[in-house]
């Protein structure tokens, strides 16, 4: 049997469409809506949809921001 401790253990850095919904605080049904619209950052894996965390941490901050300028665009 292989020594695991040898091995350094692997950090995930994406998601699950799920473990997104729930990262982002929004429905899992409205996260398939904007993948569908490809509104948001993804790609697929075997039919799989995946997120880059870090990835998503910078799409949220631009979405931030342009919510923000539109508030004091006036």
């Amino acid at each position: 049997m292989p020594d695991l401790e040898k091995y350094e253990k692997i950090e995930r850095t994406t998601l699950t469409m799920e473990e997104t919904a729930k990262y982002m605080g929004i429905s899992y049904w409205l996260l398939g809506q904007q993948v569908r619209k490809n509104e948001i950052p993804h790609f697929r894996v075997g039919g799989k949809v995946l997120f880059r965390k870090k990835v998503i941490d910078n799409f949220m901050e631009e979405q931030e921001k342009v919510a923000f300028d539109k508030l004091y665009e006036k």
